[in-house]
């Protein structure tokens, strides 16, 4: 804070510039690893700014409300991971036989 202005200092755009600068380099090359680690380096510095510039106040709330939220939050979360996980392959039944095709039992 600047004490004569009163005015607060801003970086927020000066933190664009990897990002923008790697997109660029993305748009040019799409398999660049200076435009994908300045893209990944310029979105890390973008969600940092937003993360520290946060005033976070956690209300008291009983027992029972906090279980209840926790509960759900994990059981959300559980639910997208196995979503994600791999389904095994289901192998064709071999209890039939090949040769069956075209036979009136």
């Amino acid at each position: 804070m600047v004490p004569v202005i009163n005015y607060q200092m801003n970086t927020f755009g000066l933190s664009l510039v990897p990002f923008i600068i790697g997109i660029g380099f993305l748009f040019y090359n799409g398999k660049s690893l200076t435009g994908w680690l300045l893209t990944v380096g310029g979105l890390a510095i973008i969600l940092v700014g937003i993360l520290m510039s946060l005033h976070i106040y956690f209300q008291p709330t009983s027992l029972f409300n906090t279980l209840v939220m926790l509960v759900l939050l994990f059981g959300g979360l559980g639910l997208v991971l196995r979503s994600l996980k791999a389904m095994p392959r289901e192998e064709p039944a071999q209890d039939k036989p090949a040769d069956t095709a075209g036979k009136v039992p």
